[in-house]
């Protein structure tokens, strides 16, 4: 399940120590993150237009759409834009100055100028049963599945305490983040690839405008993130309209 890709990602980083130059962030995630895919059963191979090395993801996000919902001061934030895996991301966006939002952040609570993005990126490809593998990972748990799940994760950082590769402290911090589990949301989206889903891994702490749809291809999974500072229903109409045209792109 997505969650432990997490764990894996966690405690990789944590593992990581004393080196702390920003300059390694991203190679530090791109290794973890690589062993989390082949852990869970997923592959970055060159399978399906979407998953090829080379192009950058943002030539799959149709210009027209990005200036209908974000206006024409957009600006372009890839990441990783040519090596594919789940961390490659094209996104873009921009500020609105004459509106405001509130961002929370702990106890603390502050007025910033909203910011619409569009992003598309989780690009993979899903060995063997592609359809139950996404089906599974992308639904909403049930109290005793979220429940068995935590304690899995603490299992498992326990072990990675046992075997020297982690301290204690580390994975005091990396089991913090045990309280996200559960807290998705998914409603399935008709008419859309092989099968997509609609909603927010972190409703609460997510913008209420915001929202991401995954959408199942064949083997070829991919999200589109949309935040337009509006409403949701707007933000899904608008995903759905950008994850049609990005199935375009490669028919």
């Amino acid at each position: 399940m997505r969650i432990l890709a997490l764990l894996f990602l966690l405690t990789g980083l944590l593992a990581c120590g004393g080196e702390s130059a920003a300059s390694k962030t991203g190679n530090y995630l791109n290794e973890t993150m690589t062993e989390a895919e082949a852990a869970l059963g997923y592959s970055a191979s060159s399978f399906g237009c979407l998953t090829e090395e080379g192009p950058s993801l943002c030539t799959f996000l149709d210009e027209t759409l990005i200036r209908k919902y974000l206006g024409d001061d957009y600006e372009e934030m890839p990441y990783k834009a040519t090596e594919r895996g789940m961390l490659s991301t094209c996104s873009y966006q921009r500020e609105d100055q004459d509106r405001m939002v509130t961002v929370k952040a702990g106890t603390m609570s502050m007025e910033v100028p909203a910011t619409l993005t569009i992003s598309l990126n989780g690009v993979r490809e899903m060995k063997g049963d592609a359809l139950s593998r996404f089906k599974n990972e992308y639904r909403t748990l049930t109290e005793k599945e979220t429940e068995r799940v935590q304690t899995e994760m603490k299992a498992a950082l326990a072990e990675k305490v046992k075997r020297g590769e982690i301290t204690e402290e580390q994975a005091e911090m990396a089991g913090s983040f045990g309280g996200a589990i559960g807290k998705a949301r998914y409603a399935p989206v008709d008419g859309l690839g092989d099968h997509a889903v609609w909603g927010n891994a972190l409703p609460d702490r997510e913008p209420e405008s915001s929202g991401s749809l995954y959408v199942l291809s064949g083997n070829t999974t991919f999200a589109v993130n949309v935040d337009l500072t509006t409403t949701k229903e707007e933000a899904r109409a608008a995903a759905i309209e950008i994850a049609r045209s990005v199935m375009g792109k490669c028919d």
